[in-house]
């Protein structure tokens, strides 16, 4: 049985199907600008340095993500538009048509609609990315660029003996900070306070017939100070007693807030530099005694007293207090007597000359 001409075959499309096919022909070359021009941007937007903007990784992997989802979305939208140019050939020339490959002529034109506002809406996001990225671009040229800070230089240790003549000066590295040590002074305004006639008399311990030994009663003068310690704006200063011992120690500890911070340090008129320069003029050397969190405070400490040209050393600390000697004219009462020492008949070996204590690095 012969094939039933179709009515629409008759009819003039020239005009038509010469418009459709330039408009298709139109839109690839856009889709195709689009894909090069979206790529060209992803890869200027990956040499951007993105710690320059606060932008994290996750931020730089989402943009990309979306960046391939988008350019995946273009592919699809030529691959219809490749198949509505097949359609169009098709109806151009209806003898290689099937049953199957033929459309109504208004489902086309509805599919080519469809494809060109795609083209259109990606256009549009395609315009918001180039803007976003030339923000970037402007923003990153007003961002002032900062200079890296200067390493720290730590030096190696060299252990030796303090300069001839010279004693220490106690530099305590604590919360950050640094507070100088004044032991000649605490010790001197304690050992002021007990030899005051109006305290030595309460202070000294009673025999049973209520005349005085010459010594301190241990409990007394440690109460005194307990209650009433030597204060500074940066420690406080107790008196340390012990049962078995004629003497005591002067036990201080930082107070809140105490001592100079790194800002305070690096000032002309800084206490700390005042403290090198009575340093070098009383020749004496620094000793730093450094907590673990205060080591940037040491290395800038550190740096401005070799900047001075003063000795110095540093130790690790740990404990909450420092004890230095009260000295030996306090004579302190014992409560227990220290053992006596074993009578031996081997001749004592003779003393050996101790080393100077090795104490500048």
């Amino acid at each position: 049985m012969a094939r039933r001409k179709s009515t629409e075959v008759g009819l003039n499309l020239d005009s038509l199907l010469d418009t459709l096919t330039n408009v298709i022909g139109f839109l690839l070359i856009m889709l195709v600008l689009l894909q090069l021009g979206m790529s060209q941007a992803i890869e200027r937007i990956r040499e951007i340095d993105p710690t320059a903007f606060s932008i994290s990784e996750a931020d730089v992997e989402k943009s990309e993500e979306r960046a391939k989802q988008r350019s995946e979305e273009i592919v699809e939208s030529q691959q219809e538009a490749e198949a509505l140019s097949e359609e169009m050939a098709l109806l151009k020339d209806p003898s290689k048509a099937t049953d199957a490959d033929v459309i109504p002529l208004d489902q086309a034109k509805q599919q080519l609609t469809d494809v060109k506002s795609k083209v259109d809406e990606k256009e549009k996001e395609q315009k918001i990315k180039q803007a976003e990225v030339a923000r970037l671009k402007e923003r990153m040229g007003r961002t002032p660029r900062k200079a890296a800070p200067p390493p720290n230089e730590i030096r190696m240790p060299d252990p030796r003996g303090a300069p001839a003549g010279s004693s220490a000066m106690w530099v305590m590295c604590k919360d950050d900070g640094v507070t100088m040590i004044d032991v000649d002074l605490v010790r001197a305004e304690i050992k002021k306070r007990l030899k005051d006639p109006r305290a030595r008399a309460a202070l000294m311990k009673k025999t049973l017939g209520g005349a005085a030994q010459g010594v301190y009663d241990p409990d007394k003068v440690r109460d005194l100070f307990r209650q009433k310690p030597y204060k500074t704006r940066d420690y406080a200063a107790q008196v340390k007693t012990f049962d078995n011992r004629a003497s005591a120690n002067i036990e201080i500890a930082m107070l809140p807030g105490g001592g100079e911070d790194i800002k305070q340090m690096k000032r002309a008129t800084s206490k700390f530099r005042r403290t090198l320069k009575t340093a070098k003029e009383k020749n004496k050397y620094i000793r730093f005694l450094v907590y673990p969190d205060s080591f940037e405070a040491y290395l800038t400490a550190r740096s401005i007293t070799d900047q001075a040209n003063v000795a110095a050393g540093w130790e690790i600390f740990r404990r909450n207090t420092w004890e230095m000697s009260l000295g030996g004219d306090i004579k302190i009462f014992q409560k227990k007597k220290p053992p006596p020492r074993p009578k031996t008949t081997a001749k004592p070996a003779p003393k050996k000359k101790a080393p100077p204590p090795r104490v500048i690095d």
